[in-house]
């Protein structure tokens, strides 16, 4: 009997062990999970605090897209009223700053400035051309009136030339059959 007492504890031995073993493997197994989940919301929280700030930053770029939009039409309203001032400085070098939202925002300013910059600048030199094609109107139509003056009376003299004289070889082969 001690060899039957003796296996019957070894195997009672045996099946707790096994079953320890099973109890801490699902311990360390349940303490995994745990750290995972709170790893997983850990990573949630940064995820929405992440969504909130992009949601803020295109917020605010569509505020500055706006304000560029008011700009250029302010800038497009003193060219076509004729009060441009070119020669603006330039804007200051880009920093980068390490954060990219705030990175992107100075880009974007910077980017509307120098859109409402050129938006100007070319209007003033289309202005300026515009200017000086009215100028040329300006100076050629007198000059055009007095040249159509002259043709006319030349064309009236030609004609009463014409009608006063007779011999063909003294008009120099001009008739009144000749057209003009």
């Amino acid at each position: 009997m001690p060899v039957a007492v003796a296996a019957g504890t070894s195997a009672a031995s045996a099946a707790t062990w096994r079953m320890y073993l099973r109890s801490r493997s699902a311990r360390d197994a349940f303490a995994r999970t745990e750290s995972q989940r709170a790893e997983a919301e850990k990573g949630l929280k940064e995820a929405q605090v992440g969504r909130a700030r992009t949601e803020q930053a295109l917020q605010e770029i569509s505020g500055l897209i706006e304000i560029g939009r008011q700009q250029i039409a302010w800038a497009a309203s003193e060219v076509e009223q004729g009060r441009v001032r070119v020669h603006h400085a330039p804007p200051p070098p880009l920093q980068q700053t390490g954060d990219l939202y705030a990175d992107v925002f100075e880009a974007l300013a910077r980017g509307q400035t120098v859109a409402w910059q050129a938006v100007i600048a070319a209007a003033a030199h289309q202005h300026h051309l515009l200017y000086q094609e009215a100028e040329l109107a300006e100076i050629f139509r007198p000059i055009s009136a007095r040249l159509h003056s002259l043709i006319y009376r030349t064309l009236a003299v030609l004609d009463e030339v014409e009608r006063e004289v007779e011999d063909p070889d003294l008009l120099g082969g001009c008739s009144a059959s000749t057209t003009w």
